[in-house]
Order: C-alpha cells, then sequence, then structure tokens
C-alpha cells in the first residue's frame, strides 16, 4: 500500500514511509550529520511529506542545522515555477488506458463519489490520470484538520536565509516511477485505500506518531508489510537513493547543504545512511 498526497501539488513520492528491514537499528533521530570526502560539512534530514498541523514541529535541532548549511537540496525544487505544468504533462498513463477501464463500474462509481466529496471533481476530469493519483487526493481523508508541510516550511526559511534551493530530480523522473509500476496494482491500491479506510487511519496515525517521536526503525517494521514487492521497492527507493548519492560529491563541494527527503529514504541496507558511511563519509546522528 503506498500512501501520497498532492494537497501540495508535487509532493508525491515519499510518505510511502516503506522498509527493506535490513535488520540494521538506526539511532532514533530524523537529523544526520555528513563529513568526509572532501564535503562541507552537510546535513540530512527525513521529512514527512504531510501530516496534520496539529502534530507539526520543526524542532530546535533542524532550525540549527539550517542555520549552518548554504542551500537547501530537496526531492523536487518545489519552486520551479513550471512545476504544475510539468506535473500535469505527465499525470497521464501510457497506451490509452483509462480509469474506466482498469475499475469495474460499482468501484468506478465509489470512487467517483468519493473524489467529488473529498476534492470537489468526478473521476470524468482525470479519467487518464495514473491511479496513484487518486491516491494521492483521496490522502485528505486521513488528515484531521488541517494539513502541514516540512518542504514548504523548509523552503520559506530558506528564502529568510536567502539560500540556494536544489532538486534532485524532476517532476518528469517521479511520475516515470508510476508508469515502470503497473497500473493495476496502482488501481488495487485505490481501492485498498476505500475499503479499508479506517485501518488505513490508524495505520496513518501510527506513522505519525513514530514519526514525531523520531522512531526510524520502529517505522521500518511497522510498514514493511505493505511493500508490494522488491522490484517496487528498487523503483520507489532504492535505485533514487543511488542516484542522489552519486550527486552529494559535487552539489556539496563548494557549498554545505541540508538535504531533505522522504523519511523511508534514510534507513534499510540501501537507505542513504548506510549509502554514506559506504561511500566513506562520516555520518553522525543529531539527537
Amino acid at each position: 500500500m503506498k500512501i501520497l498526497n498532492l494537497s501540495l501539488a508535487c509532493l508525491f513520492i515519499n510518505l510511502i514511509l516503506v522498509s527493506n528491514t535490513s535488520g540494521q537499528d538506526l539511532e532514533n533521530t530524523l537529523l544526520w550529520k555528513v563529513e568526509g570526502n572532501g564535503m562541507k560539512p552537510s546535513y540530512i534530514f527525513g521529512t514527512i511529506h504531510v501530516l496534520p498541523q496539529a502534530d507539526f514541529d520543526i524542532k530546535p535541532k533542524v532550525k540549527e542545522a539550517m542555520r549552518e548549511s548554504e542551500q537547501l537540496v530537496l526531492e523536487l525544487d518545489m519552486t520551479n515555477p513550471n512545476l504544475q505544468m510539468e506535473m500535469m504533462q505527465t499525470a497521464t498513463m501510457k497506451d490509452g488506458k483509462t480509469l474506466d477501464k482498469l475499475f469495474n463500474p460499482a468501484d468506478y462509481a465509489v470512487i467517483d463519489s468519493l473524489m467529488k466529496i473529498t476534492v470537489g471533481m468526478g473521476l470524468a476530469m482525470m479519467n487518464t490520470f495514473k491511479p496513484f493519483m487518486i491516491n494521492t487526493m483521496l490522502i485528505g481523508r486521513m488528515i484531521e484538520g488541517q494539513p502541514a508541510s516540512f518542504e514548504m516550511s523548509l523552503i520559506q526559511m530558506a528564502a529568510e536565509q536567502k539560500m540556494t534551493i536544489i532538486g534532485l530530480e524532476s517532476i518528469a523522473e517521479q511520475m516515470a516511477v508510476f508508469d515502470a509500476i503497473s497500473y493495476e496494482s496502482q488501481a488495487e491500491d485505490v481501492l485498498e485505500m476505500i475499503n479499508k479506510e479506517q485501518e488505513m487511519r490508524a495505520m496513518y496515525t501510527k506513522m505519525v506518531d513514530l514519526y514525531k517521536n523520531e522512531k526510524l526503525s520502529t517505522l521500518y517494521e511497522m510498514t514493511s508489510e505493505y511493500v508490494d514487492n522488491e522490484d517496487e521497492m528498487d523503483l520507489l527507493l532504492h535505485n533514487r537513493n543511488k542516484n542522489w548519492l552519486a550527486m552529494i560529491p559535487e552539489l556539496t563541494k563548494e557549498k554545505s547543504a541540508f538535504i531533505g527527503v522522504g523519511a523511508a529514504h534514510l534507513g534499510g541496507k540501501s537507505g542513504m545512511i548506510t549509502l554514506l558511511r559506504g561511500a566513506g563519509y562520516e555520518v553522525t546522528p543529531i539527537k
């Protein structure tokens, strides 16, 4: 099961909070200092892309790390004025597939009704959209009250400090992941969110609580059962982690960086912390 959000138009992949259960327990912290290999000392921070405003808090250690950094690096450069247009250009399914062919008439009618209630628009207006985008809009049903975003708050802090903002990948690269994952599998995720709504709400609430308490290993143990298979793990996390690792030397050669990525990318044997250490960097938990 993959939980995603579209309330801010470009936060797609990493509320997923999945695990590869490597057996390696990480310290309970979301913030890590990265040094060595000729880089300017930098930080990497695990975000959760959307959560209730009542649960939102940027801890002093994160604010201090931002003050010590010269540039903000996120999965996407969300200040890109073309982001919304690029998202819409890559939102549709390939090979002429449509939602009314992926869902049977009864399920389509249920989803259509929920979409009208949730976002004020039925499925007819988005019949060619990749199914995961329906999940991103329905995630709003899991959130009590006003939603908050770490990324948007970090961007605001960066603007106040006049920091450069850099994206690790483009919308097209993120959206391509959901062409590689079968549309049928994505459609099943939509139905699971709807048919198991109370279970999903309880899981989401627990995820938020674990995130607030920085319990990375427990998050991984809890959520590993929701990963469909290892191939999807590679597409959603592992391949992207390796791509990002290759970018870090150039990004941090001249300027220190505060790197904010979904918390799922930190853990496991193919997670950013392990990859950075394996590449010879000194990675220190900031508790």
